[in-house]
């Protein structure tokens, strides 16, 4: 039975507040201070605002080729890595 892939954090970076990242659920507690960009080991990315205890998390989402140089850089490598097990069998669903 192949596993289900769920998201996880392998990666995360901070960056200065710059939008909502929840706009079904927009808490502006939560804006002004760190977006922490968060990357997945299948290359998506979360946003995430915090501002003291205040906490506005955005969904999965693939990035878009203007979002953030260094986590594309990230990307890159991980890409790389994927192309080198391309032939090995694979216990979960991308």
């Amino acid at each position: 039975m192949k596993k289900i892939h769920r998201h996880k954090t392998v990666d995360s970076t901070d960056y200065g507040y710059t939008k909502c990242v929840a706009p079904e659920a927009c808490n502006p507690i939560a804006h002004g201070a760190v977006c922490a960009v968060e990357v997945c080991r299948c290359g998506w990315i979360r946003e995430t605002n915090r501002n003291g205890g205040a906490i506005e998390i955005g969904a999965w989402r693939a990035p878009k080729p203007g979002d953030y140089p260094g986590i594309l850089k990230l990307l890159t490598q991980v890409k790389e890595e994927k192309e080198e097990v391309e032939g090995k069998e694979r216990d979960y669903v991308l």
